[in-house]
């Protein structure tokens, strides 16, 4: 209960440390009275806010943004300034759509638009947790919530047997309060994610929808 509830750990106890699972836990006991009750935040008007707040943080920390161009490829090459990277060739820079290329020391981008082959994808990525993630639309909170409880988050701890789950599926209910759902409608936004290894995607599939079974009931809709 306090890995998951408190801690918000997604693995099983048994392999979070002791020190792991103390540093989350006094992060989220940290963060209670800081804006409110709660030691969330959540955005107005859905995730779109989230891309907008980065967009001026880093404009007013001197960020410089490029407009109606998007990058075609990645540059490999040697370093054209001083770095620690080890190997003798690595990612220098991007190409635009209209043919011109950028340097840079850092190019921060999703793992899947890396080519599996490509020297920049090494073994390390291949053991990586790959996120399962199911977004509902309902006109139902959680099963066994308040119907006054709009906005709520809900943690299905490891092993659950009806579930099985591996590790923890975490989900997060908004109402029209935070604005994205309309007013007076009774329906609710709802994410659940949880995290499987990259060859068990389809198994994280199926457990969200046993999720989804255990969390809300039958649908009206079918499957």
């Amino acid at each position: 209960i306090v890995a998951h509830a408190i801690g918000f750990l997604g693995q099983h106890p048994s392999k979070i440390s002791t020190l792991e699972g103390v540093t989350q836990i006094q992060r989220v006991l940290g963060a209670l009275g800081r804006f409110g009750t709660s030691p969330f935040l959540c955005t107005v008007y859905g995730n779109s806010e989230l891309p907008q707040a980065f967009c001026r943080m880093c404009a007013v920390y001197g960020g410089i943004y490029m407009l109606r161009v998007t990058p075609r490829a990645l540059c490999v090459g040697k370093p054209w300034t001083d770095t620690e990277v080890e190997t003798d060739e690595v990612c220098n820079g991007l190409v635009l759509s209209d043919g011109r290329r950028i340097r840079a020391r850092h190019v921060a981008l999703a793992s899947e638009y890396v080519a599996k082959d490509s020297m920049l994808s090494t073994s390390s990525h291949e053991s990586d947790l790959v996120v399962c993630r199911c977004i509902l639309i309902t006109t139902a909170g959680f099963r066994g919530t308040s119907p006054d409880a709009g906005r709520s988050v809900i943690v299905v701890p490891p092993n659950c047997k009806a579930v099985g789950n591996k590790a923890a599926i975490f989900g997060i209910q908004m109402d029209q309060d935070v604005n994205i759902t309309p007013q007076h409608s009774g329906y609710f936004v709802v994410n659940l994610t949880t995290t499987v290894e990259p060859n068990e995607i389809a198994d994280g599939q199926e457990i969200l929808r046993r999720a989804v079974w255990h969390l809300f009931g039958p649908s009206r809709h079918g499957n």
